[in-house]
């Protein structure tokens, strides 16, 4: 049996009690899995292209799974060029940091709950129906995730994006939650 830890969002965390899973390898903890991906701080979703982070009798038990697609050379070759791009990555990650807080706060100001995020979006419950929030944003061409089939009917999750996209979402959103709760 192994404990398989899903590390997607961890280049987002900048929490210091965030517990990263690659520490427990380095400390030699047995059949303990790592997942990384480069799909979301590196900016390579298309590529679908991750790894693991694993002690030697681990790997040898993930190596005999033979997965039934392979990597592109486009995902191959990419890879190490991105892991070597560090201070692009640093760029990236502060951008995402300093937008995840300007929303959050943000949608703290209209009157939303917002849970902490460590990752690249931020989860906010706006007090009224996430699928009519999501349609009213569709049709105005702002997208976001409604959680209702999560089970959180009036929540949403929003992606940080570029400055100017996230004030636009923040604009529109305003109007739009002004209008649901005048009716």
């Amino acid at each position: 049996m192994a404990l398989v830890i899903d590390q997607a969002y961890a280049e987002f965390a900048d929490d210091a009690e965030y517990a990263e899973g690659v520490q427990l390898v380095r400390e030699g903890r047995r059949s303990v899995i790592a997942l990384k991906t480069l799909s979301k701080a590196y900016g390579l979703a298309g590529l679908r292209l991750g790894f693991a982070i694993t002690d030697s009798d681990a790997r040898d038990q993930l190596d005999r799974v033979e997965e039934p697609f392979f990597l592109s050379r486009l995902a191959t070759a990419a890879g190490p060029a991105t892991l070597a791009d560090k201070e692009w990555l640093q760029v990236a990650l502060a951008a995402v940091r300093r937008g995840r807080d300007h929303l959050s706060q943000s949608l703290g100001v209209l009157v939303c709950t917002v849970v902490p995020s460590q990752a690249n979006f931020v989860f906010a419950d706006m007090g009224c129906s996430a699928r009519e929030l999501f349609r009213r944003l569709m049709a105005r061409g702002v997208i976001i995730r409604p959680c209702d089939g999560s089970g959180y009917p009036t929540s949403i999750r929003v992606t940080v994006g570029l400055p100017e996209r996230n004030e636009r979402f923040l604009t529109v959103l305003a109007e739009e939650l002004r209008a649901l709760r005048a009716s």
